[in-house]
């Protein structure tokens, strides 16, 4: 059974660096993300595939069917999420 992993922040940091990891690991896959910006999430959707998305890490931290999260959103933001 594969790790599941979700991404807070979907910027450059996720996407150049945490994803290209999690898909080197045969034992992780990344299912969800989210980032306030719609927009960008669509766009990762086209990127990463088929993954979950949403603008609120209340969802991500309440979703028991998630693993693992990678906080990749701008420092100041990380004691609250």
């Amino acid at each position: 059974m594969k790790t599941s992993i979700a991404i807070i922040g979907a910027g450059a940091v996720a996407d150049y660096h945490h994803v290209p990891g999690i898909r080197l690991d045969p034992r992780a896959k990344l299912v969800a993300a989210c980032d306030p910006n719609e927009a960008l999430l669509a766009q990762r959707v086209k990127d990463w595939g088929p993954i979950r998305t949403t603008t609120k890490y209340e969802e991500i931290a309440a979703d028991s069917d998630i693993d693992a999260v990678i906080i990749a959103s701008p420092w100041e933001w990380h004691a609250p999420q």
